[in-house]
């Protein structure tokens, strides 16, 4: 079969994908059942042009990075646009899916270890000095816990104020656990994003978010959530994330129903959601039966429906959005048409330029390209800078390895995998990011089903989000 396309079905219809073309074509079933064995001049299969495009003898054997080599040093010397500093390895809880709870084999575990100012002042001079081209500058603090090292990031953020005139967006992401009304001045003042980490409900927060002594979180979060709410009501529904960490069993429901329906947390600017990593982990996770599971399913599937079927406006508030709606935009996005280009090559799918979107900083100074990814390749360090020519490598390396695997990938056009899905051990693992291709075909093929199964029933239900930029 051509590796370029797949097919698949709804209750009533028969489909094809064209990763030449970007498209998906309705087939009757004798052109659906045909299509395994058809060869390129075969001339009644479909549509003109998808007959065209399985005609192609198109065979891109070179993947290459999207920029150029002296676009890439332009970027990292005058484009730079989140600095991220790690202010501690140090925790107060012991989540047990936190990626650094000692239960993931290829990162770190928590230790005591902190960034101190001379680093963080380093890193600020350099973020600021390689951002000319930006107008608007987004610092992060991480952890660990950030607040464990609050002098730090006091001091850190009076320090840019004096060095910069440039517009900035603060932010932290935290436990929750740490504020007090000290903190919480101080992130108003400097008009911090504070993300939260909460799960869900009680009864879901608290299987994993635990303390060092084993006692759940919940209650001291929302405490805390709620000491921000009345010291400024305006700023709680502008300036306060949540991320919510999904693990199975998911308990869809019961999740949505908590961030839609809550007195406090439904008030908050945003709902964001993240799945647990479970690659090389050896936590324990809750039974999740066949019956949970099918009825998470079900109720996920159900939801989604009811939402583009309403043809709803943008809102990407809506926690519903954050948990599945958005992995539909570069589908109702997508650039359709034959590329002359991919007949030789096609642009390496996915990955940021390392460095310049987020520049992550650890407690000893050396940088990073993310804050997602394994600290066992860094890309440079305070003291002299981002390595422009391993950056270079690493894409080259990654555009190697993935090769011959993308260019024969019919979900090319769709995937997002990056980085994040292919270092491990210190390296581009390929074999480990082929893991994680097949979870993205099989998502980005269950989306494509939902996708024509609701345009079925009411042909403009996307039109809405049809200029929804990828969050």
């Amino acid at each position: 079969m051509n590796p370029h396309i797949v097919k698949f079905k709804t209750e009533d219809s028969f489909y094809v994908y064209s990763s030449i073309l970007n498209d998906i074509f309705f087939l009757n079933k004798e052109q659906y059942d045909a299509l395994d064995n058809i060869s390129f001049r075969d001339q009644d299969i479909a549509s003109s042009e998808l007959v065209k495009s399985l005609r192609l003898d198109i065979n891109p054997i070179r993947m290459k990075c999207y920029l150029r080599p002296h676009e890439i040093e332009d970027e990292l010397n005058n484009s730079l646009r989140q600095l991220l500093l790690n202010t501690t390895e140090d925790c107060n809880l012991r989540c047990h899916y936190c990626i650094n709870s000692g239960n993931y084999r290829y990162f770190r575990r928590y230790s005591r270890k902190k960034m101190n100012l001379v680093i963080a002042k380093k890193a600020a001079d350099y973020f600021i000095q390689k951002s000319n081209n930006q107008s608007l500058l987004g610092i992060s603090f991480y952890g660990g816990e950030p607040l464990l090292n609050f002098d730090l990031i006091l001091n850190t953020v009076n320090y840019i104020n004096g060095r910069t005139n440039k517009s900035k967006i603060y932010s932290v992401n935290t436990n929750g656990t740490l504020l007090n009304n000290d903190i919480i001045k101080f992130f108003v003042e400097n008009n911090f994003v504070i993300t939260f980490s909460l799960d869900g409900p009680k009864c879901i927060n608290d299987r994993y978010r635990k303390y060092i002594d084993n006692r759940g979180t919940f209650d001291t979060i929302t405490n805390n959530l709620r000491s921000i709410y009345d010291y400024s009501h305006d700023y709680f529904k502008s300036n306060i994330f949540i991320k919510a960490v999904i693990t199975p069993p998911y308990s869809y429901e019961r999740i949505l129903t908590f961030f839609r329906n809550d007195n406090l947390v439904s008030k908050a600017a945003y709902v964001g959601v993240g799945y647990v990593k479970d690659n090389d982990c050896s936590v324990k996770f809750d039974k999740y039966d066949e019956e949970d599971f099918n009825g998470d399913l079900r109720y996920i599937k159900n939801e989604i429906f009811n939402y583009f079927l309403s043809k709803p406006k943008i809102n990407d508030k809506n926690i519903l959005y954050n948990f599945k709606i958005k992995s539909f935009v570069p589908i109702i996005n997508r650039q359709r048409g034959f590329i002359d280009f991919m007949n030789e090559f096609i642009y390496v799918p996915g990955i940021c330029l390392p460095g310049k979107r987020k520049l992550f900083v650890d407690c000893d100074g050396n940088y990073h390209m993310c804050e997602k990814i394994e600290q066992s390749i860094p890309i440079g360090n305070v003291n002299s800078g981002i390595d422009v020519k391993k950056v270079k490598e690493l894409i080259n390396k990654y555009c190697e390895l993935g090769e011959s695997d993308c260019c024969n990938c019919w979900a090319k056009r769709l995937c997002g995998l990056c980085f994040a899905n292919a270092i491990r051990g210190g390296k581009i693992d390929i074999s480990f990011k082929r893991e994680y291709c097949i979870r993205q075909r099989q998502d980005i093929l269950n989306n494509l089903i939902m996708y024509v199964s609701i345009l079925e029933k009411r042909n403009d239900a996307f039109e809405n989000l049809r200029e929804c930029a990828i969050q």
